[in-house]
């Protein structure tokens, strides 16, 4: 490996630690929807999560969670479900 590519890695481990791949880089929050969805930002308009969940019943259920972006720091989440 390249010395100068190992000084830069050693100076980057000894600035932070490291996050993995899968670690959220986003500030915690009591609010759960904070952790998948961003914060207001410009011409960001909309943010959805769509999950599909099996019932006990054998039905599938369809869950939206949408954030709407209406300007600086003022947003509305909201939840529908749907079963199909």
């Amino acid at each position: 490996m390249d010395n100068k590519l190992e000084q830069a890695v050693e100076r980057a481990a000894e600035k932070q630690e490291k996050l993995e791949w899968w670690q959220s880089k986003k500030p915690e929050s009591e609010w759960e929807y904070d952790t998948y969805f961003d914060q207001p930002a410009p011409g960001l308009v909309l943010q959805e999560r769509v999950t599909y969940k099996r019932r006990d019943d054998g039905k599938i259920e369809r869950e939206t969670i949408a954030r709407r972006f209406y300007g600086n720091n003022d947003y509305q989440d909201s939840t529908t479900t749907e079963i199909l």
